[in-house]
């Protein structure tokens, strides 16, 4: 269990707050099985595993089946709500797994989204961890509530004052995306899996066409409920002819405001 305004609080005033148990034990073994085999098809295209990336599938969606499924978990999602508005669509969805004795591309000091709009959010961003989380195995560091400065912290500020997120498998950390942190490295002779789900408000740009790159991959949309349409950006596609400014089976973009949404209305 866990209190919408105790979570908003943290992340309006820490930049972060970690919810347990979002996902379970059956939904966590399916992401995790996709996300190995995701990873071995991402490095068979690049044509090796001796990468920076290695370990990061750029674009989950594409790989459908559980991926897709596990946006359908309210619990998961409603937080990216509570932050970001019911119409918010997702940015970037990746994996960010570490190999044994290894580390990812986050283990830098930084920030995922670069500018600064004082106390309006542009991003929420997200960890949702397939395994257990410790330092050892690459837990992030975080420095609390950093995503209000403008500069960038010192590596010596930074790992002085930061602390380590650590949670079970099952975990959502959730946090602001001008948060400064940083990931660990995996001392450890397993795999840790994660995945990144960044969310955006449905004005801005998504990092890929989610809802192109769905179709050529043969996903029938279909299959897909209106409310993961909706989050992928199916919803948040500009028109590209009257018809679909004007007939409303056909509209591309629908944007709820938050007083039609309060007053129980659904407005384009």
């Amino acid at each position: 269990d866990w209190s919408k305004d105790e979570f908003q609080k943290a992340v309006h005033e820490q930049g972060y707050c970690i919810v347990e148990n979002l996902l379970d034990a059956h939904t966590i073994t399916a992401l995790k099985k996709q996300t190995v085999t995701a990873i071995e098809k991402e490095a068979q295209y690049l044509g090796t595993k001796d990468h920076a990336y290695y370990g990061t599938v750029q674009a989950c969606p594409m790989y459908g089946s559980a991926f897709l499924s596990v946006l359908e978990n309210r619990n998961l999602m409603e937080p990216f709500n509570l932050l970001m508005g019911e119409g918010s669509i997702i940015w970037t969805y990746i994996s960010s797994s570490m190999p044994p004795h290894y580390k990812n591309f986050s283990t830098r000091v930084h920030v995922d989204r670069p500018r600064f709009f004082g106390n309006y959010m542009e991003c929420a961003g997200s960890v949702i961890y397939l395994d257990d989380v410790f330092d050892e195995n690459g837990s992030t560091w975080v420095l609390p509530g950093s995503h209000t400065r403008p500069d960038e912290p010192s590596e010596k500020e930074f790992y002085q004052s930061a602390i380590r997120i650590k949670a079970p498998a099952g975990s959502v950390f959730y946090f602001n995306t001008r948060l400064w942190h940083a990931g660990g490295f995996n001392h450890t002779e397993q795999w840790r899996h994660a995945l990144g789900i960044g969310v955006v408000r449905p004005y801005l740009k998504q990092k890929f066409n989610f809802p192109e790159m769905i179709r050529q991959q043969g996903i029938k949309e279909s299959e897909l409920s209106d409310y993961v349409k909706q989050k992928l950006g199916f919803f948040a596609i500009p028109p590209v002819n009257l018809d679909e400014f004007w007939k409303e089976d056909k509209k591309t973009y629908r944007e709820k405001s938050e007083w039609d949404i309060a007053k129980g209305e659904n407005k384009n």
